[in-house]
């Protein structure tokens, strides 16, 4: 019986593959014509930057043209060990020929409609249940591709700035939850972690949350990565602040000279902006792993405020 069964599912995937083959066929030809030009661009663009010595260059910890160029055109994860959903950043300011600049706002265009294509197909499976945009990648030899990576677009200036600062930035987040659903959040991360001793600690927050009240209203903290920003002023006025995950694009001649560059921080200092909301919370974290923390009482409050 069961291999009777076998068989029909075989038999019926087929057809149902063959039926969508021209279907399947459309798409990798809709992805390959997005994806193909935006990879020829990007090398393009990086070929200039890694053979260049003439143009403005300035790129942070002194990188190499190499690791710049490599930052460019590269949309996959660096190596098979890396986090799911990591990237690296690369801040450096480019002096390029005008010219350029067209070339390198077409790749933000390609890049933003690639992950336009990607969340569509997202939406669709193969016969064989796998999720289409990951079959499309796997068929284009892009295994380790980066989807965060590749969703970031450069900073693209039509004048030359007067100058641009780079910046550590990191904030925090803070949501209220009641005792129970604090105990909830407790219980799923324990269903999932299969380290002992992690395990061991969140048992026991479990249990300090358990003697708790139960009208106890509580906050969890979400701290965001750190992550590069630069300021720049250009024409006698700030800019908004924008991230710097990737190099800055500006028109410059040949033998030009670098705008006043502040560089980044080598390290970031562990310094998370403080919100108001945060004052009235206890400096220590009643559950550190799970980021659990409680509100001060109202007699603690008042002498804050004094």
């Amino acid at each position: 019986m069961w291999l009777c069964y076998i068989m029909y599912y075989i038999t019926y995937s087929k057809r149902l593959f063959m039926s969508m083959a021209p279907e399947l066929m459309s798409l990798i030809e809709r992805f390959e014509g997005i994806y193909l030009p935006l990879q020829e661009l990007q090398y393009a663009v990086a070929e200039f930057v890694r053979v260049d010595n003439e143009y403005p260059y300035w790129a942070h910890l002194d990188a190499s043209r190499e690791l710049v160029a490599s930052h460019i055109e590269s949309m996959e994860y660096q190596d098979d060990d890396s986090k799911a959903g990591s990237t690296s950043s690369m801040p450096a300011v480019l002096g390029v020929p005008y010219g350029m600049l067209s070339e390198v706002r077409a790749i933000n265009e390609m890049r933003e409609n690639l992950m336009a294509f990607l969340r569509e197909t997202d939406k669709e499976t193969t016969p064989e249940g796998y999720r289409l945009s990951k079959y499309l990648l796997e068929k284009a030899g892009l295994h380790r591709f980066n989807r965060k990576t590749a969703g970031r677009t450069f900073r693209v200036l039509d004048n030359k700035p007067e100058s641009i600062s780079f910046i550590w930035s990191q904030s925090r987040s803070t949501h209220k939850l009641s005792r129970d659903e604090a105990i909830e959040v407790a219980n799923r991360k324990i269903a999932k972690v299969r380290d002992e001793k992690e395990l061991q600690i969140l048992k026991s927050e479990h249990a300090r949350l358990m003697e708790l009240p139960e009208d106890e209203i509580l906050a969890r903290v979400y701290v965001t990565t750190a992550q590069p920003k630069m300021n720049i002023i250009i024409l006698d006025k700030r800019m908004p602040v924008t991230t710097a995950h990737l190099p800055l694009f500006y028109p410059a001649d040949s033998d030009d000279h670098l705008p006043i560059i502040v560089p980044l921080a080598e390290k970031w200092e562990d310094r998370p902006r403080i919100r108001r909301s945060d004052a009235t919370l206890c400096e220590t974290a009643y559950c550190p792993v799970l980021n659990i923390y409680r509100y001060l009482p109202e007699d603690k409050l008042r002498k804050k405020k004094k």
